[in-house]
């Protein structure tokens, strides 16, 4: 029959039988992951032309701009691959570009030749792994908006908008997986 102690007794009941143990490999490994929009710098418009200019609008003229895709909710992560966290591959991360197409599906993931990656003999898992998971993603496409220039009545220009139209994009992410372990101590 046990009796239930308290104070001093269970610390010192701990440190003994627990305290100076040597700690067991873990028995169970697992793998968490994040990711990352890799962001393409911008080149502020007045080192494009040299100084910064405000635009002169003419009535009919039209323009053309475009709105990046976006997602829809939340987005899972991969999952660690198994063949990976068996032969402790630790820290991964790995670049990817996707294509997103009209309907807002990924329809295409490529390795990024520009992104970091460390995946080495596990390259091909991990990105089945990631390709598995963003092919699931949902993302309201990428358009273009065209807008021409009208006149107020007042004599003033604005712009209007004329249509827009959903295009094929591509964004570039970094994915990075995490092996992580439970722990168990030897009695």
């Amino acid at each position: 029959m046990k009796r239930w102690c308290s104070g001093a007794f269970v610390v010192a009941a701990l440190l003994a039988n627990f305290g100076c143990q040597e700690i067991q490999q873990p028995d169970r490994v697992s793998g968490r992951s994040s990711y990352q929009v890799v962001e393409t710098p911008e080149v502020p418009p007045a080192m494009q032309q040299g100084a910064l200019v405000l635009p002169v609008l003419h009535l009919g003229e039209t323009r053309r701009t475009l709105v990046e895709a976006y997602p829809e909710g939340d987005l899972a992560s991969p999952t660690y691959p198994l063949a990976a966290l068996a032969a402790h591959a630790g820290w991964v991360i790995l670049g990817v570009r996707i294509t997103i197409d009209t309907n807002g599906r990924v329809s295409d993931v490529q390795l990024n030749p520009l992104g970091l990656s460390n995946a080495g003999r596990f390259t091909d898992d991990f990105l089945q792994a990631v390709t598995a998971t963003v092919r699931t993603w949902k993302f309201f496409p990428a358009r273009y908006h065209y807008e021409i220039v009208r006149q107020q009545k007042g004599g003033g220009f604005y712009w209007s908008n004329l249509k827009y139209e959903a295009t094929e994009s591509f964004t570039d992410l970094s994915f990075n997986f995490t092996e992580t372990a439970g722990v168990n101590w030897k009695q």
